[in-house]
């Protein structure tokens, strides 16, 4: 268990034994020497002694960071590593038991870096430190490659200089014999740790540097490029005709040229090739370009060009160009300008052709070459118009009809400016009914002070008769007078037509008149047609005898009037005579004979004074006026059989009372306060007629 123990720590102390951990293990160093074993077979092979006996030290020369391995694999016994520094035997520097990096089992083997130039001595011993008896093993030495060149390995220019280093650093301390080199840099270009880039064969070469320590080596690559050839962008061009051009810069033996634009416009179509083609070049703003030469890292050549477009301008082909004159529009030819690099140019104008406005239009003609040389000119241009149109057809025909034409298809006519057709125009108003010839005048106006006029006849020639709306006029029977509603007839021309009677209007002859009524169309066509017309007379007079009223008409039908109460009807007067009851008033008949009627004259008939004259009966009336009671006193009676009356003003009788025999006075009381207010009579009547009369007033 110990020994397991042991064979662990050693196994842990030869890992630290490397960066210098103190060990152990096996010090002090034995005194038996056994001889140098150098690590000079070559870079990572080993130095062997096979007849090495455990217990003694060899001594290997080292230098200070270099890789170095010991190995005692294959031993028939269990062997140990101990190492010192110089000639140190009191503290050792790396140990190692079993399980070395290099083989398993109980050899001992072991990997170290030194941190010194000098001898390192290493003691193998049997384990525990033991002398190993009469043993013979195998002990193998070499050195390892830990050799990494640290300088930049990026490319450099013929002539530039870097340092060189690595690691481990080159040893500055004079090394034991057999340690191999101590660090040094070789290689074309190389003067102990500086590299002068050679020159390249070509425009580039890749160089190797080799760096040696002890038995081993490494190498870097380094690309060493040529100065790139000098710029050359070619000449100036200052003339360039149109937008573009071709570059004429050198192509380099060495390097790549690259085309920028310094200033200006324009756009390098192919940026690589010295002869690029240039687009977008503007007049008037020159462009700079710059052809740069490159190679690797060195230093770039430059070159600059610049480049404008030609200044020249256009010389028109006629100096000075003549005004251009056309009817309706104009598009006049277009005149040329010669150029230095556009050649033959053809203007351009500011207005767009056919002009087709009248009068003067001024235009103005543009003579561009492309390269920002401009050259305009002047022309006037006039359009006008003084051609009248022309009719389609030459001569009109003549339109006719009978009563009217309504319209007439305007004619159409051709102008010389004016596109399509010109519908012509005319005063005449339509439509046209009078009859004989209208002659229409019509008018094409093209719109520009040219008018041309062509006429046309219209005949009109009415030869049809009127006709009768009524194929028989009704006969008509009026009284008195007659005045018949004059008839229509219809004419194919003038519509509706009233007749034109015969006979004067109205008509007062009594019996029967024939009316012949006639129907003119206003253009000598004319149609009659008669009516029978009779006129019935009512004989309205009157004849007055005394206070009777007798109609003159014998055999008719009677109604008579009061006329001082808006003629109304007595009622009860329906004969040829009538005698009023002692009214004082107004009257007249209304005679019905023949189917007329007619009213009579009004006649007075005047009972003033006959009660005093004929009767010595006196009538006292109170009160008067009254609310319809009221008292009739009679006065004066002598006995005779008497009727007192009481009637309104239409004749009704309101009241009748008998008094017989009677003598002296008699006051009657009489109530009419359920009649309608008015004025009332009140008659007193005898034998003999009515002997007095008097008004009573019922409000």
């Amino acid at each position: 268990m110990i020994k397991n123990y042991l064979n662990i720590l050693g196994l842990a102390l030869a890992m630290f034994a490397s960066i210098g951990s103190a060990e152990a293990q096996c010090v002090p160093r034995t005194n038996f020497y056994f001889g140098e074993l150098a690590a000079n077979a070559g870079c990572g092979t080993w130095t062997t002694s096979g007849a090495y006996g455990p217990g003694e030290y060899f001594r290997m020369p080292v230098l200070q960071g270099g890789s170095y391995s010991i190995s005692t694999c294959g031993a028939g016994i269990d062997t140990q590593i101990t190492g010192f520094e110089g000639t140190t035997t009191a503290t050792s520097i790396f140990y190692n038991d079993d399980n070395g990096p290099h083989c398993g089992g109980t050899a001992a083997s072991i990997d170290f870096v030194p941190t010194f130039t000098d001898y390192t001595r290493v003691a193998v011993q049997q384990y525990n430190c033991l002398p190993g008896g009469t043993a013979s093993i195998t002990v193998s030495v070499r050195q390892n490659n830990n050799l990494t060149f640290t300088s930049s390995t990026a490319a450099m220019c013929a002539g530039d200089t870097r340092i060189l280093t690595a690691t481990p650093t080159p040893v500055t301390v004079t090394p034991q014999p057999n340690s191999g080199d101590v660090g040094t840099f070789t290689g074309t270009g190389v003067s102990g740790t500086t590299f002068t880039a050679p020159t390249p064969t070509g425009a580039s070469e890749l160089f190797t540097l080799t760096y040696t320590f002890g038995f081993c080596s490494t190498t870097q690559d380094i690309t060493v490029y040529a100065a790139p050839s000098t710029a050359d962008a070619g000449p100036n061009q200052t003339a360039i005709c149109g937008t573009s051009t071709t570059l004429q810069a050198a192509t380099p033996a060495i390097g790549n040229g690259t085309w920028t634009v310094i200033s200006g416009p324009g756009t390098v179509v192919t940026p690589g090739s010295a002869n690029s083609s240039v687009t977008g070049l503007v007049a008037g703003s020159p462009t700079t370009l710059e052809w740069t030469v490159t190679n690797g890292p060195c230093t770039a050549s430059t070159s600059q060009v610049t480049l404008s477009l030609e200044s020249v301008d256009p010389v028109p082909s006629v100096a000075t160009l003549t005004a251009y004159t056309a009817e309706c529009s104009a598009t006049p030819p277009t005149p040329t300008a010669n150029d230095n690099c556009a050649g033959v140019i053809s203007g351009v104008p500011d207005v767009t052709f056919p002009i087709t406005t009248f009068g003067t239009t001024a235009v103005t003609w543009t003579y561009d070459d492309g390269n920002g040389n401009i050259v305009t000119q002047m022309q006037d241009v006039i359009v006008g118009d003084a051609t009248a149109p022309t009719p389609d057809v030459p001569t009109l025909t003549a339109v006719t009809g009978e009563c009217s034409v309504a319209s007439v298809p305007a004619p159409t006519g051709t102008d010389n400016c004016v596109p399509g057709t010109i519908t012509a125009t005319t005063v005449t108003t339509f439509p046209i009914t009078a009859q004989g010839t209208t002659t229409i005048t019509w008018s094409y106006d093209d719109g520009n002070g040219n008018v041309s006029t062509q006429t046309q006849d219209v005949i009109l020639t009415d030869v049809t008769n009127p006709v009768a709306d009524a194929g028989s006029l009704a006969d008509v029977v009026e009284c008195n007078s007659a005045n018949p509603t004059a008839p229509t007839a219809t004419d194919n021309c003038a519509g509706t037509l009233t007749g034109t009677p015969s006979v004067a209007m109205p008509i007062t002859t009594p019996g029967l008149t024939v009316v012949t009524w006639t129907y003119t169309d206003g253009a000598g066509n004319t149609a009659t047609q008669t009516q029978n017309v009779t006129v019935n007379v009512v004989d309205a007079g009157v004849t007055q005898t005394g206070a009777t009223l007798t109609a003159d008409a014998a055999g008719a039908s009677y109604q008579w009037l009061d006329c001082d109460n808006s003629n109304s009807v007595i009622i009860g007067e329906t004969n040829q005579s009538m005698t009023p009851l002692a009214v004082t008033g107004n009257y007249a008949v209304e005679v019905t004979e023949n189917g007329c009627v007619d009213t009579s004259a009004c006649y007075l008939v005047d009972y003033t004074g006959i009660d005093e004259v004929v009767s010595s009966i006196d009538v006292s009336i109170y009160p008067n006026p009254s609310q319809g009671k009221f008292n009739v006193e009679l006065l004066g009676l002598n006995g005779e059989d008497l009727e007192l009356r009481i009637t309104d003003l239409q004749g009704r009788i309101v009241l009748s009372e008998m008094l017989e025999g009677i003598s002296g006075s008699y006051i009657e009381k009489v109530d009419i306060s359920k009649n309608e207010s008015g004025v009332y009579i009140i008659s007193v009547i005898g034998a003999d007629g009515v002997l007095i009369t008097k008004r009573i007033i019922k409000e």
